[in-house]
């Protein structure tokens, strides 16, 4: 049976792809988080109880640092340690709720930041190493459950080693590692020719999907548990006892799949935003198209339209400073990072009679100096993010930069003459907060 990778190992040869997932999470403050959808969960950098932006921002920078330099437990203890009780990030202390209740909570501690740097490294680690075996599936379809097997193995993850399933069973949606806190289970890929010289079983999970109700923590008002309901696997422990192997609440998804599966609003038929979302009358804000000159961004020159595709495609490189040696970038925003991966800017422009390449200047400046981000629902259930642009000399229109739920970007140009001109400004508003709006809404007399 395959060896388990050696976090430690992986984290001092980190694979570029684990690289790009971590760098591509957003930030969520835990009160957002109990809302999210899980797949969702994998787009988003949270820490219990990490109320303050600057928290996450000082615990995320660590974790990217560790990741990237190869950095031990032990230096991210050390380093961090003292950094979060200067910023009173530490022990057990109240904390005031969103509604105004005060709890007692535990902030930082050695075992917090253990729990910390193990699942984070762990959760980047796997979603880097399920898009190298989606991308070697053709030879290699199988993929084999790896507990570490010993005294510190939960039972239910030790019930899983060896187990087989095609790389396409759903039970990879649900249960790919890490399944809990501090999980060190891993999975390898396997070809057919693997399966038969050792004579290996392949299982399906058809008709062994259970539902199953979890608790996910406590109401800190009552006490009682707060249940989640996760996918469940019927499964028989070498002993013969039947059991069923359900991940932690908040690791009942793939990360890797979170992170990688491609997103289809682009393509026809395309996903309309859900209805009855606020809008930018609800939030009492002004009508984009009044926004006055010198609250623009200068205006990036246009680039010519591209003869076919292949051009179009190394234009955009260009003007992303996307090249074969660095085929991703991070880009920050005033929301946190976004990014731009190469592989995914064919799409945009798979559409010729769009021309998006023309406005590949402007995809840049919108994204770090956006008018405003909102955070909007569509009719799948998922969220994405609008970015929107306005600049100057060019006022009759308006760039919209979309993040999609992986990752991936869309960028569209509307007219300022269009109905829809308004219409992207619908959802959550992300940027910039609403009492900024206030303050030059009344600094200018409206």
């Amino acid at each position: 049976m395959p060896n388990p990778p050696d976090l430690s190992f992986a984290v001092r040869l980190p694979p570029e792809q684990a690289m790009a997932y971590f760098r591509s999470l957003g930030y969520a403050l835990p009160e957002n988080t109990p809302a999210m959808l899980a797949e969702a969960e994998a787009l988003a950098f949270t820490v219990a109880n990490a109320m303050s932006l600057d928290i996450l921002k000082t615990i995320r920078q660590h974790i990217d640092q560790a990741l990237a330099e190869g950095k031990t437990e032990r230096w991210f203890q050390q380093t961090l340690t003292p950094i979060l009780q200067e910023k009173g990030w530490w022990g057990r202390q109240k904390i005031v709720a969103p509604d105004g209740s005060e709890r007692t909570v535990q902030l930082g501690s050695p075992w917090r930041l253990h729990t910390i740097y193990q699942t984070n490294l762990q959760t980047a680690y796997m979603a880097g190493r399920y898009r190298t075996q989606i991308a070697a599936a053709a030879h290699h379809p199988y993929l084999q459950y790896v507990a570490v097997m010993d005294s510190r193995t939960r039972p239910a993850h030790a019930a899983m080693d060896g187990r087989i399933f095609p790389i396409d069973d759903p039970i990879w949606n649900t249960h790919y590692p890490p399944n809990g806190w501090n999980c060190r289970c891993a999975v390898v890929a396997l070809s057919e020719v693997d399966i038969q010289r050792d004579q290996l079983e392949v299982e399906s999970s058809a008709g062994r999907l259970v539902e199953v109700e979890k608790a996910a923590g406590k109401d800190p008002e009552t006490g009682d548990p707060i249940l989640r309901t996760v996918t469940g696997l019927r499964i028989t422990d070498r002993a013969g006892n039947e059991l069923v192997f359900s991940p932690d609440p908040g690791f009942d998804y793939n990360p890797g799949k979170a992170w990688a599966r491609f997103d289809t609003t682009g393509k026809k038929p395309a996903i309309a935003v859900a209805p009855g979302q606020k809008s930018w009358r609800d939030y009492q804000l002004e009508d984009i198209r009044a926004v006055s000159n010198e609250r623009r961004l200068p205006t990036p020159p246009t680039l010519p339209e591209a003869p076919d595709k292949e051009s179009a495609i190394k234009q955009v490189r260009q003007a992303l400073d996307i090249t074969d040696a660095a085929p991703w970038r991070i880009v920050e925003t005033p929301i946190g990072p976004v990014v731009i991966r190469s592989e995914w800017l064919p799409h945009i422009v798979e559409e010729r009679g769009q021309k998006r390449e023309r406005y590949a200047n402007y995809i840049l400046p919108t994204l770090t100096k956006p008018f405003e981000v909102w955070l909007t629902a569509y009719e799948d259930g998922n969220y994405r993010k609008h970015y929107l642009g306005l600049f100057q000399d060019d006022r009759d229109l308006m760039v919209v930069v979309r993040e999609n739920v992986d990752g991936s970007l869309m960028w569209n140009v509307i007219r300022m003459g269009d109905k829809q001109i308004n219409r992207k400004r619908v959802g959550t508003i992300l940027w910039p907060l609403l009492e900024e709006n206030r303050m030059e809404k009344n600094a200018a007399g409206g």
